[in-house]
């Protein structure tokens, strides 16, 4: 008798921790949340650092539609960024570059800054669960 209650003590365990093992498992269909990975370079392929990247949702199949965010790449051209639901986002990048020139001899100078400006356009499909990478190549700007 004592071994019988010993066995069903044994079995009860086990089924107690293996129901509580499937109880606290993460559910993998609850994760709402895409992560773009944009990576801004220019025409000779080399990475842009600190550049200006806009993200405009295009369209929504989960939600509405009304998303508009600014951030700017790191110093290796890199910028990530989470998003709920599903989406198509437009990315726009651009980076403006001034230069000062100082032309003359004091006291009769003259400062002349001049502006160099590039940006690049693409799409980037956002799915809940996955990382989505997408390049943006910038060119001249007119």
């Amino acid at each position: 008798m004592d071994r019988t209650i010993q066995t069903f003590l044994r079995n009860a365990s086990i089924a107690f921790l293996m129901v509580l093992a499937i109880a606290c498992k993460k559910d993998d269909d609850d994760d709402t949340t895409g992560i773009a990975q944009i990576l801004v370079v220019n025409t000779e392929g080399e990475h842009v650092p600190y550049a200006i990247v806009e993200m405009e949702c295009e369209s929504s199949i989960d939600k509405p539609c009304d998303v508009f965010v600014t951030g700017y790449t790191d110093a290796t051209g890199f910028y990530e960024t989470e998003w709920t639901y599903n989406k198509v986002l437009k990315v726009n990048a651009y980076k403006v570059v001034t230069d000062t020139q100082v032309l003359g001899t004091l006291p009769d100078t003259t400062q002349v800054i001049t502006a160099d400006s590039t940006c690049g356009e693409t799409y980037i499909s956002i799915k809940t669960g996955e990382t989505t990478q997408q390049y943006v190549v910038l060119y001249e700007c007119n």
